[in-house]
């Protein structure tokens, strides 16, 4: 349904999963343009547990800075937040010589369909649109990274399938690749740390996965899915771990079991048995957990079982429970340097992973070459796509995933009418 006055997407900063869509009144018209910008309004976008990710963390990490609260709109800043979500974009009007009104952008977009204004140059390496304004300069980097849809601004909606397995799964990939490709790098000269830091210490030995067992906890989720996808098909097979083991609920494991990705999957319940033991897991065994968006303190529970029995083992925090609303007990390990607990950052890697190609333009082409043999590949095996139109069936979608209604062989992708005022 096409609305005349354009609405927001907003979350609770104490309660992420608590979202509301407001009505801003009194939008148009809008303010005029400055120097090179754009104008921007939302087509397509994906849902995903990432998107809590953002909404959880975002007052850490900057993703609150993404988008500001319209001027006409009275809100307390101090109770909600505006977060984003991976899509497409169309370029409503532009006083940047290099993009034109029409232009279709891919990226880090607003919920929503009020016009968003960004500041941006042209990337002379990529040919990327790059957001420039002083708010989102500090943290977002990579996220303020806009990439013109081919051929020439071509309609999204026009290749649905294509443009779905886009917004759902391009940037998961990309996190996936850089833990595939930098942080746990077969090649010495990648090697990156999964931080993005250059501070923590991390050699190459760190980043050898040859014979390792290796554990993705929500392994049904698309960034650990997309993972398990490189571990397999990207990296050459003396690199490879012994084992690849997707951890999850009974309600993913069939699914999970589907896609052809993994050695075994157990669920969450199976550390407190003799699980380790067939998953070739003793004293001496290099582990590495990956926690992708476990429930409740499944992660921690897991690390201990697995420190147990192995002695030393690598847990790696990427997302968390999307229900969780207060400190998780293996997140309070990173204060501990000898834990060997590490949160992952894919922008700081990011950054990292360019330095090591020698050039943006490099690195971009590697990495979209990579993602279209995934494409080819039929992405993700039994994944379906479920489409939803109009902002409010995002929202809908938003409280059903955080609800756990949505079933981990289906991805959530919306196409978003403009506002016509």
């Amino acid at each position: 349904m096409a609305h005349t006055t354009p609405l927001i997407h907003i979350v609770e900063r104490a309660d992420h999963t608590k979202q509301h869509l407001v009505a801003v009144a009194n939008a148009y018209p809008l303010s005029p343009l400055g120097p090179n910008s754009i104008r921007i309004q939302s087509r397509l976008l994906a849902l995903t547990t990432n998107n809590f990710t953002y909404a959880k963390r975002g007052g850490i990490l900057g993703w609150w800075d993404a988008w500001t609260f319209p001027p006409t709109l009275d809100i307390d800043e101090a109770k909600y937040a505006r977060v984003s979500a991976w899509g497409y974009a169309e370029v409503v009007e532009s006083t940047h010589p290099g993009v034109s009104p029409g232009t279709v952008l891919y990226g880090y977009q607003p919920i929503g369909t009020y016009p968003e204004t960004l500041e941006v140059t042209i990337d002379p390496e990529a040919g990327h649109v790059l957001e420039t304004s002083s708010r989102r300069a500090a943290r977002l980097s990579s996220y303020n990274r806009y990439t013109p849809h081919p051929p020439g601004g071509a309609d999204p909606l026009a290749d649905r399938a294509g443009s779905a397995w886009n917004a759902l799964a391009r940037p998961l990939f990309g996190t996936a690749d850089l833990f595939n490709r930098y942080a746990w790098a077969w090649d010495a000269a990648r090697v990156a740390p999964p931080t993005g830091d250059a501070a923590l210490p991390w050699s190459p030995a760190d980043a050898d996965l040859a014979g390792a067992v290796v554990l993705l906890l929500a392994g049904s989720g698309k960034t650990a899915l997309s993972f398990a996808h490189l571990l397999l098909h990207g990296r050459p097979a003396g690199a490879r771990p012994a084992r690849v083991v997707a951890v999850g609920s009974e309600a993913s494991r069939a699914f999970s079991a589907g896609t052809d990705l993994f050695d075994d999957v157990v669920l969450y319940g199976d550390v407190k048995g003799d699980v380790l033991a067939k998953l070739g897991v003793g004293r001496g065994t290099k582990v590495v957990m990956f926690n992708f968006a476990a429930r409740e303190d499944a992660d921690a529970e897991w690390f201990d079982a697995l420190k147990a029995a192995a002695g030393k083992v690598t847990a790696v925090i990427v997302g968390g429970d999307p229900n969780d609303r207060g400190p998780s007990k293996l997140r309070s390990l990173l204060e501990d340097p000898t834990s060997g607990v590490v949160q992952a950052n894919a922008v700081r890697l990011r950054d990292m992973a360019v330095a090591a190609e020698g050039s943006a333009a490099k690195y971009w082409e590697r990495f979209e070459a990579e993602f279209a043999r995934f494409k080819e590949s039929g992405g993700i095996k039994g994944m379906t796509m479920k489409w939803g139109k109009g902002i409010e069936a995002f929202s809908k979608g938003w409280d059903e995933l955080a609800e756990g209604k949505v079933g981990p062989d289906v991805g959530l992708v919306y196409e978003i009418e403009p506002c016509k005022p």
